[in-house]
């Protein structure tokens, strides 16, 4: 529960930000793309940069397809919440 919790909450994050602080038509895409990025990165570091002596078979695909698309929904949802529930603006 606490791994959903630091994937799920600064994605919100950025959405709220980006909802605040972007005033373009492209900011929805820029809220979703950017923690799908960071859980990305975040995975290519941790296959390809800390050791790990033990071979087995890498599942950071998988992680990402669930846990990146899990981090966009969230950012985008973060974005469209702002926009309808603080800033009162059609999305």
């Amino acid at each position: 529960m606490t791994v959903w919790m630091m994937l799920l909450v600064p994605s919100a994050l950025i959405g709220f930000l980006c909802a605040f602080y972007i005033k373009k038509k492209w900011a929805i895409f820029v809220a979703g793309l950017l923690p799908w990025l960071g859980v990305l990165l975040t995975l290519l570091y941790s296959v390809n940069v800390t050791s790990y002596d033990a071979m087995d078979a890498s599942m950071w695909p998988v992680a990402q397809f669930f846990g990146g698309n899990m981090a966009a929904f969230a950012g985008v949802m973060g974005y469209v919440f702002t926009k309808k529930l603080i800033i009162k603006e059609k999305v």
